[in-house]
């Protein structure tokens, strides 16, 4: 009886249970997909989702192309460990249809070592499905591909700068958790360094408003006469990296998001551009609370101003916004403090140098603060001191220049009828170089206010060759000025 209830179990009965298993599986899963595991979690396994990782690129449709970035997108942010590594999948033998006796004598042969092929991760599917030239150029995909790794790098990055281990910390024996750790970290930096290059890389491509193939074609000697604006995908590509700079600008590769930044953010051809990139910094300068974030895009933007401006003029026009983002500067460190800060981190990394080992402490004592987020307020007011330093040089510049400029064009129009002014380059800034001296003030020192005290007496002396605004702002400049520390 036991026999003939466990063939019953086994046979007709067994069958019946595995099919009813399946179909209520499936239902279990759907009604899982929606309550706590997401959409793509069944996909995997349908042959229409594997055909359409394993297909070229270029052989899909547009609407699979669709398809396959919101999978993968879900997949990564899943389980990101995994989506960033490459897999080794088996190749399965081949040979079927043959008889038992054949599989048997195949047995002996199969026992041997099983060969892979290196499947790509589908991280790397993603960034492939973002270029052009990957994906059948398809530009929709490829901006939707965009948009969806900087949503996926917004959630996965830290808020700290990972340091890769060196040669010799990689020959010391570690924990598998540890070894695990450091592999990730690796990819992951290698994945959001690809992806930074892809959007440069289609930003120089379109940004002057020619299509990808009409752009490849003239690349050579054309690049520069296309001036119109950037094209839908560059467009992505600008404000994806306006955005990374928001929330990223501690992490890794910090330079090459503020070189192009700063560089974009005095975009002419386009408001969108431009807006998006002076916000991004201004944003940048509100959330930045160690101050070295911000001394280093401030540094790019005054060498911008100062490669523009060459024998008494602007060779290039600036626009008014770049300069107006030093107002979200949170400067609060008076420049004689600022001095003792400098004297007392110069002394401290004196006695860093007494030892390799107090530099090593010293080392691990700064990557743990900026793991704990803690400010350290000795380097915040000498970062905060060097920031007004080059906002300040940059406002004098600016004002000594629109003085100068001035009193060229007084000369020249000593007779005669009064020619178009060459100033209106450089008057278009003096009224946001104004407003920041008058914000930044009472942190300057004494010697710099009797400095800018002249130059604003100076500009006065020509007050009708300004404009409306700039005269009225020489004017509260010079008040506030008296109020702080001029009144002395």
């Amino acid at each position: 009886m036991t026999e003939k209830r466990q063939g019953k179990k086994r046979g007709v009965g067994g069958a019946k249970t595995t099919n009813h298993g399946d179909e209520k599986l499936t239902k279990r899963q759907r009604m899982a997909m929606e309550a706590k595991t997401p959409y793509f979690t069944p996909k995997p396994s349908s042959a229409s989702s594997t055909k359409r990782f394993e297909s070229p690129l270029e052989q899909l449709m547009p609407q699979q192309r669709i398809d396959l970035i919101a999978d993968l997108s879900e997949s990564i942010l899943e389980d990101p460990s995994t989506a960033i590594t490459s897999s080794r999948t088996e190749v399965p033998s081949s040979g079927g249809g043959a008889s038992r006796g054949k599989e048997k004598d195949q047995e002996s042969d199969t026992k041997k070592e099983p060969q892979y092929h290196k499947t790509q991760s589908k991280m790397h599917k993603l960034l492939d499905l973002a270029v052009l030239s990957n994906n059948g150029h398809d530009a929709h995909a490829a901006r939707l591909a965009l948009l969806s790794l900087l949503a996926i790098f917004s959630d996965i990055l830290p808020s700290y700068r990972i340091r890769l281990p060196t040669e010799a910390e990689m020959g010391v024996r570690v924990s598998k958790e540890t070894k695990a750790t450091w592999d990730y970290e690796r990819k992951l930096l290698q994945a959001y360094q690809r992806y930074l290059q892809v959007l440069e890389r289609t930003w120089e491509d379109g940004k002057f408003g020619l299509s990808w193939a009409g752009l490849d074609e003239k690349k050579k000697g054309n690049k520069q006469q296309g001036g119109g604006p950037p094209t839908t995908l560059a467009a992505t590509a600008i404000l994806s990296l306006s955005a990374l700079l928001q929330t990223s600008y501690n992490f890794n590769f910090r330079t090459n998001l503020l070189q192009i930044v700063v560089r974009q953010s005095n975009h002419r051809s386009s408001d969108e551009v431009r807006s998006s990139c002076c916000n991004a910094l201004s944003v940048m300068f509100t959330k930045d609370l160690q101050g070295d974030a911000s001394l280093e895009a401030v540094r790019l933007m005054a060498k911008m101003i100062k490669q523009q401006s060459t024998n008494n003029r602007i060779s290039r026009a600036i626009h008014p916004d770049v300069i107006n983002t030093w107002l979200s500067l949170p400067l609060r460190v008076h420049e004689d403090e600022a001095i003792a800060a400098k004297l007392a981190s110069a002394a401290k990394a004196k006695k860093a140098k007494k030892s390799d080992q107090e530099k090593l402490t010293l080392e691990i004592e700064k990557e743990m603060k900026e793991g704990e987020a803690t400010v350290d307020k000795l380097e915040l007011a000498k970062n905060q001191a060097d920031t007004l330093h080059v906002v300040t040089l940059t406002y004098f510049r600016i004002l000594k220049l629109v003085a100068a400029v001035h009193q060229e064009d007084t000369v020249e129009n000593g007779q005669g009828d009064k020619p178009e002014s060459k100033s209106n380059t450089a008057t278009e800034l003096l009224p946001c170089a104004l407003r920041g001296l008058a914000n930044f003030s009472h942190l300057i020192h004494l010697d710099a206010v009797v400095d800018l005290l002249a130059v604003l007496k100076d500009l006065l002396k020509h007050v009708s060759s300004l404009p409306p605004d700039a005269a009225i702002h020489c004017i509260l400049c010079a008040f506030k000025t008296l109020r702080g520390p001029g009144r002395d």
